[in-house]
């Protein structure tokens, strides 16, 4: 029995540092995120959708999405508008 705890310790140990890991890398965005204005949305997307191109950090679909909120950004507002006044009430 001691050494099923002592295994699950150690395991627990190790998900504690790969999940310290995986925020930590999160933290660094993508470089064009800086001044983008559709940061507020994608919040620089997926990280795995992030590949690094000499030296800077990119999300592959980057001009995917800046291409989809231009072209929703109409109905994207209408959506808010929507929810603000139906939660206004």
């Amino acid at each position: 029995m001691a050494l099923r705890k002592d295994t699950l310790a150690t395991k627990r140990r190790i998900l504690s540092v790969c999940v310290r890991l995986f925020l930590q890398q999160g933290e660094r965005k993508p470089d064009a995120c800086a001044d983008c204005r559709w940061y507020s949305l994608c919040h620089g997307g997926c990280k795995r959708d992030w590949v690094e191109n000499d030296g800077k950090l990119e999300n592959y679909s980057c001009l995917a999405f800046k291409e989809f909120f231009a072209y929703a950004e109409s109905r994207i507002l209408e959506i808010a508008r929507a929810e603000a006044e139906y939660y206004r009430r």
